[in-house]
């Protein structure tokens, strides 16, 4: 299952949620303010080996706001090393203004202070009007939910994740929550995997690969000197998190681990 929130969860047990949600989108912000919840999300999430994305409610109706809210957006999420960006393009006056000229600006800006993957959120009925920006975003994320009562109606456009309902329930997660899928030809992995990242064993001998990111946590198996999976996070506590087999969320020691590109 795959999760989107915001403050408006309030506090999530990720403890819980971690049971069965495979990846959350965390919103990082709106317009130019950080989302109250956003660090203790990053935090529930690291801790408990839930990938994690983030998002953006863009409120800007010129490029030059665009641009303001996109540097607010890569100072608030940077330092939580998500997995990637998203430009939420919903907000009335961005949809009266240069809707099109308006996310580009906001794209380009991210793009160049760093953001890696960057995705597009836009409903299917605004999409037509963004003829130049799409080719800056490496996945779309469309809301479409017919009866809004968790049955799947697709989205007529083509895209990456389908947000199906917002009446999604999940334990951990009080009240609704948005839910989405996997779409087209992009599976989960793609998602999860940092592009060029790492992790490899650098000490000597053999360690556990446990669940989590702790000795307490089951162990999955054992990895050997010089072995390497890709790199997903790194927990608060130094563990390092990484697609074991089969796509398994794996957790090794930072005294046996380390990130390399």
């Amino acid at each position: 299952m795959i999760v989107d929130v915001s403050k408006w969860q309030g506090e999530i047990d990720w403890k819980k949620a971690a049971g069965s949600v495979e990846m959350a989108i965390l919103r990082a912000g709106c317009g130019r303010t950080r989302d109250e919840r956003f660090h203790e999300n990053c935090q529930g999430c690291r801790e408990n080996g839930v990938p994690y994305g983030t998002y953006w409610y863009l409120t800007a109706v010129s490029g030059e706001e665009a641009r303001a809210q996109a540097r607010a957006y890569y100072e608030a999420a940077s330092g939580e090393d998500p997995l990637f960006y998203a430009a939420d393009v919903e907000d009335k006056g961005l949809l009266q203004a240069d809707t099109d000229g308006v996310t580009l600006a906001f794209a380009r800006e991210l793009k160049a202070l760093g953001a890696g993957k960057l995705g597009l959120y836009v409903g299917q009925y605004v999409y037509p009007r963004l003829r130049k920006c799409p080719g800056q975003f490496d996945f779309l994320w469309v809301p479409r939910y017919g009866k809004n009562d968790g049955t799947v109606t697709p989205p007529t456009i083509d895209c990456d994740l389908h947000q199906y309902t917002s009446n999604g329930q999940v334990e951990g997660i009080r009240g609704r929550v948005d839910v989405n899928r996997l779409c087209g030809e992009v599976d989960l992995e793609w998602f999860t995997r940092r592009a060029g990242k790492y992790v490899r064993v650098a000490a000597r001998g053999t360690w556990h690969v446990r669940s989590g990111n702790g000795k307490d946590f089951d162990s999955l198996g054992v990895a050997k000197s010089g072995e390497r999976w890709p790199y997903v996070a790194r927990a608060e506590n130094g563990w390092l998190c990484f697609l074991y087999e089969k796509g398994t969320l794996g957790w090794i020691s930072g005294l046996a681990g380390e990130v390399e590109s």
